[in-house]
């Protein structure tokens, strides 16, 4: 598996175990999935971790933290896939939505 799979594979496990209400293999899995795309210098894997990371912090009802995560993927800097923008996007707007703001 190319590097850059690793980063996305975990960040989509993550999501599954969220869908199973598993939060904290979640965020451990995202965070992991974070290190590993940091480590390549992999924007796209960055934002999706982060946005992964934001979600998980909304359904562990730690609502400032998913906002500041939502935020840290918007400022990654890097060129990234239109498809991760709007992910991003999404967990953006989940975050401020669940935080009132």
């Amino acid at each position: 598996m190319a590097p850059p799979a690793v980063a996305y594979c975990l960040a989509d496990r993550a999501v599954a175990l969220l869908n199973l209400g598993r939060i904290s293999e979640a965020a451990r899995d995202a965070r992991r999935s974070l290190t590993a795309a940091r480590e390549l210098g992999f924007p796209a894997g960055e934002v999706s971790a982060l946005g992964v990371l934001s979600l998980a912090a909304v359904d562990a009802g730690d609502l400032d933290g998913a906002v500041q995560l939502a935020r840290q993927a918007g400022q990654v800097p890097g060129d990234i896939p239109g498809w991760v923008a709007r992910i991003r996007s999404i967990c953006v707007t989940i975050a401020l939505t669940e935080a009132g703001t």
